[in-house]
């Protein structure tokens, strides 16, 4: 036998063993209590998910995962957007998953290039107290709003000493200024939501994504005297912000944030207290929660289920905290393909963005 063919032989087989352990891998990380963070309806909403320590962002079915591997406790999305995978797990997880959108090549060096170590990993919430044991952190999101129902979540909230986040519309802060100087006067913390909500003016044309951001916070400071640094997409990030939009938002000073409680008040308009609460209940327990909730005017069952969905929590042993700029955020990945006809944002309206934001924040910071 020549030695051609021997070497030929060797390559066949290393390469068959090489495969047989990726796949042993994959079938690993496959059964392995790992969360999901699911992505369900046409506007894209986040359904509910564990994130434990290491956890695989995935879609719903198995078969369908095309995801990327995220490291809930040391990957930390800040204004550049990069992600870290740290440790010999995650690098093993990212390989398994990437390798099913790209070759093995560039699978490789994404997944083994030099890791920076984590900025600012040792700065805790500003609101959150570092004493005693509890079993997570659980955020209270509030989308949509303000509306005439925003008062009895601020009164529920002020009743159990509890902090939220309110993301909300620019058309509804100049419709009910009073209630959001409350939010911010009360120590909860606000976000940027759009001025409409409107997806086909949003996600359709990058000149008005631009312009309701901007608007938005310009309304948000002149009521409040809060220039917003959190952003919140409508619908979620997920099918709606391509890689374009994202960099332009963080690059402005936005950190943005979805969601991995999904407690399902906004799927219809029939939707009762009790589902609200099964689903609450029915997500996947972690260390770290952030539950999407409403408080627009046809979520009156949502305020309904607050008093038992905080006590949910209570008797768990969670605190309560609102987002702010030392908390990490969280962003479903980006979709391959988003839902609209459109061309990604250019690099001059990403400059509006950023100079339109900046000359904002000069001036709060001025008066």
């Amino acid at each position: 036998m020549s030695t051609w063919w021997r070497r030929s032989m060797l390559i066949v087989i290393i390469g068959i063993m090489v495969a047989t352990s990726l796949w042993a891998i994959g079938e690993l990380y496959s059964i392995m209590p790992a969360g999901q963070l699911q992505h369900t309806d046409a506007a894209g909403v986040v359904q509910a998910a564990q994130l434990s320590q290491t956890s695989i962002l995935s879609q719903q079915h198995r078969g369908q995962q095309r995801a990327e591997l995220v490291d809930a406790s040391t990957v930390r999305r800040a204004s550049n957007g990069k992600q870290h995978y740290i440790g010999a797990s995650q690098e093993l997880g990212c390989l398994q998953l990437a390798m099913k959108s790209m070759p093995v090549t560039k699978a490789f060096e994404q997944c083994r290039k030099p890791q920076p170590e984590e900025e600012n990993s040792s700065l805790p919430d500003s609101n959150e107290e570092q004493q005693g044991n509890y079993a997570g952190k659980v955020y209270l999101t509030f989308d949509d709003g303000p509306s005439k129902l925003t008062a009895s979540v601020l009164d529920m909230l002020a009743e159990h000493h509890i902090k939220a986040t309110f993301f909300v519309l620019g058309e509804k802060v100049k419709q009910y200024p009073e209630l959001a100087k409350r939010i911010v006067e009360e120590g909860h913390s606000i976000g940027n939501h759009s001025y409409n909500h409107r997806y086909n003016e949003l996600y359709e044309s990058p000149e008005q994504f631009v312009n309701q951001l901007v608007e938005t916070s310009e309304t948000i400071y002149e009521v409040t005297g809060v220039v917003p640094y959190l952003f919140r997409a409508p619908g979620g990030s997920f099918g709606n912000m391509d890689r374009s939009y994202l960099k332009a938002v963080e690059d402005a000073g936005y950190m943005v944030y979805d969601w991995n409680v999904d407690s399902g008040d906004s799927r219809s308009r029939e939707v009762t207290a009790e589902e609200i609460m099964k689903a609450v209940k029915e997500s996947r327990v972690s260390d770290r929660m952030i539950v999407l909730l409403h408080d627009s005017a046809t979520h009156g069952e949502t305020v309904a289920a607050l008093p038992e969905i905080i006590a949910y929590f209570q008797t768990r042993d969670y605190q309560f905290f609102s987002i702010n700029e030392h908390t990490q955020p969280i962003t479903s990945r980006l979709a391959e393909t988003i839902k609209w006809d459109r061309k990604p944002l250019s690099d001059k309206q990403a400059q509006q963005l950023k100079e339109r934001t900046a000359e904002l924040r000069k001036k709060a910071e001025g008066s």
